[in-house]
């Protein structure tokens, strides 16, 4: 019983560890995408200023 303890406990922990990097790549991928999302909602709100200044 104890064997298989010490087999587990390992492979658990590298598991978890996995898991947890996966998360973390999520979340920077969620912040990157609003990054992106804000970025693109200046450039309107530019494109519409400049647009205005020509006039």
């Amino acid at each position: 019983m104890i064997d298989i303890l010490l087999i587990l406990i390992p492979f658990l922990s590298t598991c978890m560890m996995i898991l947890a990097f996966i998360y973390a790549i999520k979340e920077v991928s969620k912040s990157t995408k609003q990054i992106i999302s804000r970025m693109d909602t200046t450039e309107q709100k530019l494109n519409r200023l400049i647009k205005l200044l020509e006039k």
